[in-house]
């Protein structure tokens, strides 16, 4: 799952995807100032919970949905928090200089 702005990425998905055949689910949410915090926060566990929810339709094995955010460290770990907090679903959080991703465990 891509979080964040899709016209931004829908290239580079699109070709990822058609290099790799892994499915990505691009989710663009709501910013501040205009949508201040908590929304963008809300948006994106919206996008995850939606997907774990229709991991097995979708055919998506749920143990590998990962979410993935340029520059958003704060809110990966904010959604792994949330995500623990509301329903008990455990998610690791990675970081890299450029980029941090929400795991499924």
């Amino acid at each position: 799952m891509i979080v964040g702005s899709v016209p931004i990425f829908d290239g580079p998905v699109s070709r990822y995807v058609a290099r790799t055949g892994v499915s990505m689910l691009s989710l663009e949410y709501r910013l501040a100032p205009e949508h201040p915090h908590p929304t963008p926060v809300e948006d994106a566990y919206a996008g995850l919970v939606w997907l774990a929810d229709r991991a097995a339709e979708l055919g998506i094995d749920p143990s590998r949905i990962a979410s993935w955010r340029q520059r958003g460290g704060g809110l990966a770990a904010d959604v792994t928090i949330l995500s623990r907090d509301r329903n008990g679903r455990q998610w690791r959080v990675s970081c890299s200089s450029t980029r941090c991703s929400t795991i499924a465990r």
